[in-house]
């Protein structure tokens, strides 16, 4: 596990570990246009950002921000100009987030000296990871104007063995940087967050809660908050991955990717059922029953040792080929996979009907798809009742120790309600139910998420940036309901004082 991040007093839920500003951060190529270059706000509606004149590739919000990034950009800005030159076609004119990353490399010795003490994994990068390194060892040479590694001593690496250290250390240590909306924006590196190890059970998360008042100074601002207590000297621990996933494919990609077999508490588990690879009990206690191998039907519940009944093999086995399916292939906006987005209102029944557990895999990221769609086309209905019904079931499995592994998952729960409390709160035709009771009811769902995006996104915080649009609108939604409450009984009096008279 090598070196870690240990608790140096009791940090209670909501609580932030490290508040820090990342040592490298680039956006990546799509979002260049739309995020300032320095600070990553987003551009104002209706307003363009600055582009830099002179590579044309970066845009900043305020020539405060650009002064600020220039310092870094001024390096940046040739390699851009020289690569866009000698670029292939217009389709790869600029570099990918990693390479700009990588050519940050080297521009602070301090930083740099950081960046060496992180664990590099050179000497077992395994077959299938070669050919990514091979890439981007030629693709940063090129960037960095240099014909050959040993040309770029002044980065401090004089060979290849230095360059691919420095790639590994790269891929090994980055953080996808975010929204405080967690939606992805590019890379990231900070040598002291990068010292937490994991755990598919983590006791913190990584977050950008965007709560500065002065972001051309500050931002982007990166925490580990801590999702649960974490007492004096227990090791703060955050995943590397999506945990949602089942334990076969997060060995899997912990070992190709980070080089490492996870033997977290949760991996180590032998005599409990997974809530990702479980069915609901036949009997409906709260109790699970694991997802039968193909070899093997006979299944109980961990809890009254109820059998499931036999049925027909495909009702259970048919979606078990799906239990791969990415949280990153679910993305509302993600239009790379068209058959599955297509074809996944028709999974979620199949997958309910065989029994699968709320938080099993792929259901739950299924599920999370089907929420955003409906919020996106204003079907309130249908989403009140699931919206309920799997915050439930979650904060319940939470509650009980079973599905703590879910956290982040909770976070993005919480964001879809704050969602539908913003639908809830406009006066929209679409909406329903319509009047008071659709007041009480946005009100109900932003307090709820609220106080739970308290601890997510750090007490301190207020919840983050999103935390503290939802306090503003549950504060002029308690205004609105008083008029009503208040307003009409007050119209009803004078009409009865009027009536008297």
């Amino acid at each position: 596990m090598g070196r870690g991040l240990f608790a140096r007093k009791d940090i209670s839920a909501g609580g932030i570990i490290i508040n820090t500003k990342p040592h490298i951060a680039c956006l990546s190529t799509q979002n260049l246009p739309f995020f300032c270059g320095s600070c990553f706000s987003q551009a104002p509606v209706g307003k363009e950002l600055k582009r830099c004149t002179k590579c044309k590739v970066l845009y900043y919000c305020s020539s405060t921000c650009q002064g600020n990034d220039w310092p870094i950009h001024k390096h940046e800005c040739a390699a851009l100009r020289k690569w866009s030159k000698n670029a292939p076609s217009q389709d790869h004119a600029i570099p990918n987030d990693a390479i700009r990353s990588l050519g940050h490399e080297g521009e602070d010795s301090q930083w740099t000296k950081e960046i060496d003490r992180l664990q590099s994994n050179r000497t077992k990068l395994p077959v299938s990871q070669t050919e990514m390194h091979t890439h981007l060892a030629h693709a940063i040479v090129q960037y960095l104007g240099a014909n050959s590694p040993a040309d770029l001593s002044e980065y401090g690496i004089s060979s290849v063995a230095d360059l691919v250290d420095v790639i590994s250390r790269f891929i090994s240590n980055t953080f996808a940087i975010a929204t405080s909306s967690l939606t992805p924006l590019g890379a990231s590196v900070s040598p002291p967050i990068a010292l937490t190890n994991h755990s598919c059970d983590p006791n913190a998360v990584i977050v950008y809660p965007r709560v500065s008042a002065t972001p051309e100074k500050d931002e982007p601002v990166m925490q580990l908050v801590a999702v649960r207590p974490i007492k004096a000297g227990e090791q703060v621990l955050t995943s590397y991955i999506d945990t949602t996933l089942t334990r076969k494919s997060r060995q899997e990609t912990l070992l190709e990717t980070y080089n490492f077999v996870c033997q977290c508490t949760l991996c180590d588990k032998t005599e409990w059922v997974d809530p990702r690879e479980a069915l609901r009990c036949p009997q409906g206690c709260d109790g699970l029953c694991p997802i039968p191998a193909e070899d093997s039907m006979l299944i109980q519940c961990s809890k009254c040792a109820s059998l499931v009944p036999d049925v027909p093999g495909s009702s259970i086995l048919r979606p078990r080929r799906f239990r791969r399916i990415r949280q990153s292939q679910l993305s509302p906006i993600n239009r790379h996979y068209p058959k599955l987005f297509d074809s996944y209102p028709k999974l979620i029944p199949l997958l309910d009907a065989a029994g699968f557990s709320p938080a099993a895999h792929p259901l739950l990221a299924l599920t999370r798809l089907h929420q955003s769609i409906l919020i996106n086309t204003f079907q309130m209905l249908k989403l009140h009742r699931i919206f309920w019904m799997r915050l439930f079931v979650l904060r319940l499995g939470m509650s009980q120790g079973s599905v703590r592994f879910l956290w982040k998952d909770i976070l993005f729960e919480l964001l879809l309600l704050h969602e539908q409390g913003k639908i809830l709160s406009m006066d929209e035709p679409r909406v329903v139910p319509s009047g008071p009771a659709r007041l009480k009811l946005a009100y109900d769902v932003l307090v709820r998420a609220r106080k739970e995006l308290l601890v997510g996104f750090g007490k301190a915080n207020e919840g983050g940036e999103v935390g503290r649009e939802m306090r503003k609108l549950v504060v002029s939604l308690e205004k609105e309901i008083g008029v009503w409450k208040y307003g009409v009984r007050n119209v009803l009096q004078d009409d009865r004082e009027s009536s008297k008279s």
